[in-house]
């Protein structure tokens, strides 16, 4: 593509000094302007069409670069409840047909157009019930898969949480923790997964969405996967692979192959890098807020998110379980030149963690941080952050879990009786994931190693 822009411009800049070339035999004067004229011409449709390309409606790689069939992977744009996604890719366009029913005797067939990227939602189904379904005329995984929706009144499951899986610049490490985390989740049945962010080592490298999607394919079959936004999943960075192609990206290739209904306003519908990613769903009585943490303007409040985020929680119901999932790391611990430790957080939590505690959120599950961290924050004891009207004084729990990538790693860690943090009960620098059960009005989070040991163990009430 750019070849060709290159080769229309010198094209176009070559017939412009031909027509001025001719004319300056009358008129010498031209010589001087044409030429100034046409190379101001020529740097400003460069500079234009690159503008365009790299912040402007920007077209996913995925969707013509991509070399590998993937998939199928699930989640919901509507309610759990009553609706399902199927997503799956095929490198080459061709029609997607799924076949899906209550039983595998039964089955009703759709159809999808002509495309690369497959997804299809399905409505109307019946709550807390299982459904069969495959992939036809897919030479990766013709086989039968299951998924489950989600009760009526659900008061007692589990999810799964893992965060920041990157693979090491789209060659994974040899000892990558990811494959062998999620194989551990896998044993656990969690009702879905809840990904803090960062799913790949960079949104536009192509081969490491390939082998994100290949570590992952009999869970994320068969468990609705949900993740927040992260910084690698939305910029354009250095790709590890030098062989690998490179295209702008600004959270194209995430938007493609996720899919997620985002609840932007209208005119944010196309891909920049100025777009808003936040999005929400119920799952029984737990009410799920994924945030966009890209950057600090995103937690402002004439940002349409703060709206967002004041109007969602003030509308869940007595009694629910507020859950907020983010990548940012809005609270963790530093260690400070004398050894001690301290409360640390940017000016995205000092706008954000206002509202969490003003609409008493519950838990908030985080990454970035590539950690685990068990920090019990209250609003009284953070004086460097403002107090909005309605402020609770609530505890509002947070869970880093930034440990789901890179090579397998086991630290040691750092326990609430080395720092007088208000709130503070554990760091430790290991790959884990989480496992949060829900018990009506209790919350069970528990940190497991890959091996499924445990990490630390966690029990609260509404």
């Amino acid at each position: 593509m750019w070849a060709i822009t290159a080769g229309l411009f010198f094209t176009i800049t070559e017939i412009l000094h031909l027509f001025f070339f001719l004319a300056s035999a009358a008129y010498p004067w031209l010589i001087i302007f044409g030429t100034g004229q046409v190379s101001a011409l020529v740097i400003f449709i460069g500079i234009w069409r690159w503008l365009k390309g790299r912040f402007f409606n920007v077209i996913p790689s995925a969707s013509f670069a991509y070399d590998f069939d993937e998939g199928p992977w699930l989640h919901w744009r509507g309610d759990p409840r009553s609706t399902m996604t199927i997503n799956w890719f095929t490198k080459e366009t061709v029609p997607g047909v799924l076949e899906w029913g209550k039983t595998r005797a039964e089955l009703k067939k759709v159809e999808t157009s002509v495309a690369k990227m497959h997804r299809i939602e399905l409505e109307n189904l019946d709550p807390g019930t299982k459904y069969h379904y495959r992939l036809i005329g897919f030479s990766k995984d013709s086989s039968f898969h299951e998924f489950t929706t989600a009760p009526d009144n659900a008061i007692e499951f589990n999810f799964g949480v893992i965060g920041d899986t990157q693979n090491g610049g789209g060659a994974s490490q040899p000892d990558w923790a990811y494959p062998a985390l999620l194989k551990s989740i896998a044993t656990a049945d969690p009702a879905f997964i809840v990904h803090t962010g960062d799913i790949t080592d960079q949104g536009n490298d192509l081969r490491s969405w390939h082998e994100i999607f290949s570590a992952s394919p009999q869970l994320l079959a068969s468990k609705p996967l949900h993740v927040a936004p992260g910084n690698h999943d939305t910029g354009t960075n250095k790709i590890g692979d030098e062989t690998a192609r490179k295209y702008p990206d600004e959270g194209a290739n995430f938007d493609y192959f996720l899919g997620y209904k985002y609840h932007t306003p209208q005119g944010e519908d196309e891909i920049t890098p100025f777009r808003g990613r936040y999005y929400s769903f119920t799952y029984g009585h737990c009410f799920f807020l994924f945030i966009d943490t890209q950057n600090s303007k995103m937690a402002e409040p004439s940002n349409p998110q703060w709206s967002y985020i004041e109007r969602v929680l003030a509308g869940v119901p007595a009694g629910h379980w507020k859950i907020a999932v983010m990548h940012r790391d809005l609270i963790g611990i530093k260690k400070t030149a004398d050894g001690t430790y301290r409360l640390k957080h940017d000016k995205f939590a000092s706008y954000i963690l206002p509202l969490l505690d003003k609409h008493a959120v519950d838990v908030v599950f985080q990454g970035h941080a590539h950690v685990y961290c068990n920090i019990a924050w209250k609003i009284e004891d953070d004086p460097s952050v403002i107090k909005l009207p309605g402020s609770k004084g609530n505890s509002v729990h947070f869970f880093t879990s930034g440990g789901g990538g890179n090579e397998l790693r086991k630290g040691k860690p750092v326990t609430s009786d080395v720092t007088t943090i208000p709130g503070f009960k554990r760091w430790e620098n290991s790959s884990h994931y989480l496992l949060v059960g829900i018990r009506d009005n209790q919350m069970v989070v528990e940190a497991r190693y890959p091996d499924g040991s445990l990490l630390d163990h966690v029990v609260f009430k509404k």
